[in-house]
């Protein structure tokens, strides 16, 4: 190392741990901060490369080359991160906005749930009593100790209309309640049934689902889940005489969702609301026993009969009762015998998987404009079912209207 290099600050001088190319990269990037020649760094890189002595051009021609190349890179570099970082953003900006949508879907169904029970809370404060269908003569009962299961299935009070296809107005819908009363009653003397359990099936009220149904219902959302759960209220008091148990059990149906379909929860379904109602009215009736559910699993079960034939019951909206569909169920709800639904508006029976499929109908028909389009038919008509002492299903009985 000549005098004039052994002379400089100690800070041009390589430091302990540093390698070659660092030293190299940091003498000429400090160059002039130094107070360095390119002569004197090259000094400074032959005194510690152990190389031959290169000329000072050699030295900073490499350098050179270094700094074209780190430019090179680093306006890519920092192109390639704006370019993530805008995506970045992107992404998060959507994230927040559909954050944001969803929160205010949930306050806005938040609110429409609390203004909706309010509004409930009201309506069922008002004391009525309840409307009894007028009862036909009383015929003596046969002897027996079988179950009656009468099936209230797609009510749908709060719709009206009036076409060639048929007519339906809540009115209407209590005179064809008023029969099923009765048949109910005849069917339990005839047959010495000394228990019935009564299965609602789901859609006992219209709803809001279908804008043709917005347009049609007549009564409003708060005065269909009341006039429905008196009209069961009714048909309770209507052949409680006839039997000394009545079990009932319920479920909602797709016309109850007091939501959009994608942010319906089964937990509030307008349906399961009826069974306070009921609660509350029949409060020190002996006889009648009204069974709270578990409406967040979408179905009830039950047992009949001293060998406890199992019984399910689900709207049908979920459950196209396929194979496939029932050993689904059962492993939810574990083996059944028995599965009560409605939702198709028709009577109907079959067996699958040895399980007897029961489906309730529609008390008013297909007449409606939904129905209309999409060429749906269907007789009014609600469905019972008569399981004998044991337990095991004996006959149906569909009730038109």
């Amino acid at each position: 190392m000549t005098a004039g290099i052994a002379a400089l600050s100690p800070s041009v001088q390589r430091m302990p741990g540093e390698d070659f190319t660092s030293y190299f990269l940091r003498l000429f990037d400090n160059r002039l901060t130094y107070g360095l020649t390119c002569s004197q760094v090259a000094d400074l890189l032959n005194a510690e490369s152990g190389q031959p002595e290169y000329s000072e051009s050699k030295w900073r021609k490499d350098y050179k080359l270094y700094v074209r190349a780190r430019n090179y890179f680093r306006t890519h570099d920092c192109g390639r991160m704006l370019a993530d970082q805008t995506k970045a953003l992107e992404k998060a900006r959507i994230q927040l906005s559909d954050e944001r949508a969803a929160f205010n879907r949930l306050i806005r169904s938040e609110a429409r749930k609390d203004a909706l029970y309010d509004e409930l809370r009201a309506a069922f404060a008002e004391t009525h009593e309840i409307r009894v269908p007028a009862p036909s003569a009383v015929l003596e009962h046969t002897a027996g100790s079988g179950t009656l299961m009468a099936v209230l299935s797609d009510w749908h009070i709060g719709i009206e209309f009036a076409n060639g296809v048929g007519d339906y107005n809540p009115e209407i819908a209590w005179n064809r309640i008023c029969r099923y009363v009765e048949a109910v009653r005849q069917k339990a003397r005839l047959l010495g049934a000394r228990r019935c359990v009564v299965a609602m099936a789901g859609d006992m009220i219209s709803g809001i689902i279908h804008t043709t149904i917005r347009v049609e219902n007549r009564q409003r959302l708060i005065a269909q889940i009341k006039t429905a759960s008196e009209y069961v209220a009714g048909f309770l008091a209507g052949i409680e005489e006839c039997f000394d148990e009545i079990d009932v059990y319920g479920v909602g149906g797709n016309h109850s969702r007091v939501s959009e379909k994608d942010d319906a929860m089964l937990g509030e379904m307008l349906d399961d609301i009826i069974p306070f109602y009921l609660s509350a009215k029949f409060d020190g009736h002996l006889n009648i026993r009204i069974h709270s559910t578990e409406p967040t699993v979408g179905f009830e079960s039950f047992y009949i009969g001293d060998t406890k034939t199992h019984v399910v019951l689900a709207h049908g909206d979920y459950d196209d009762l396929s194979e496939k569909n029932i050993g689904q169920l059962m492993r939810l709800a574990g083996d059944f015998d028995v599965a009560v639904v409605g939702h198709l508006h028709e009577c109907a029976y079959f067996d699958k998987l040895g399980v007897h499929i029961i489906r309730g109908g529609c008390l008013c028909g297909s007449g409606d404009e939904y129905c209309l389009k999409k060429r749906l038919s269907g007789q009014p008509s609600q469905i019972m079912a008569y399981f004998g002492d044991s337990g095991e299903l004996e006959a149906l009985f569909p009730i038109y209207f």
